[in-house]
């Protein structure tokens, strides 16, 4: 079992986070698999975000396609000031969250067919679930584990593809966390993550 940890370096406006597998930097595609595959990696993500320190961010990742699979794993962590703010309100997901009541997390399509959602289910207060910050740091440790092995199936096949993914969360518009696999990078605040393949 490989020991996963983060390095977080400055940048406006938060940090950003270089994937280390054993010590050493990890791609992409090591990253994305371990979060399918390995315990320990996800629990160093969701104790990572945790710990950040702001009270919401926005989560933006290098994009997924065959083309950035072997590049290191990275991820920039934006400091939102009026993600904090929000109430949580899972009505928008109600009917997904409806049809698989046994589920601990869903993942499904959004309306427009252009991005793939992970979405946790209310286990506890809802408190947990308005951002990604609350998630991490309120939510059930099997329920966080569960989002993230859930992701890294979900992110996993876009890596052998040409076209990019692009994984974040946002929750400006639905404040209901869900992890985005989108087609564009229609929420993300990095530039230089948005400029794909250039960045």
């Amino acid at each position: 079992m490989s020991l996963w940890s983060a390095e977080p370096r400055r940048i406006p406006g938060g940090v950003q986070l270089h994937w280390r597998r054993d010590g050493q930097a990890a791609t992409l595609a090591e990253w994305v698999i371990a979060l399918r595959d390995e315990p320990q990696a996800r629990a160093a993500l969701s104790q990572t975000l945790a710990q950040t320190p702001y009270k919401a961010f926005f989560w933006e990742s290098l994009p997924l396609a065959r083309a950035t699979a072997q590049r290191p794993a990275r991820q920039d962590v934006l400091d939102a000031e009026r993600l904090a703010l929000v109430s949580p309100d899972l009505q928008p997901f109600a009917a997904q969250l409806k049809a698989q009541p046994s589920a601990s997390v869903v993942r499904f399509e959004n309306l427009s067919g252009d991005a793939l959602l992970v979405v946790p289910a209310p286990l506890t207060t809802h408190d947990a679930y308005p951002h990604l910050a609350a998630f991490t740091r309120l939510a059930p440790a099997a329920q966080q584990d569960a989002l993230w092995a859930e992701l890294g199936r979900a992110a996993a096949p876009f890596l052998a593809q040409e076209a990019p993914r692009w994984l974040s969360t946002a929750g400006l518009g639905v404040s209901w966390l869900h992890v985005r696999l989108d087609t564009r990078p229609k929420y993300y605040r990095s530039l230089e993550l948005r400029r794909w393949p250039q960045s």
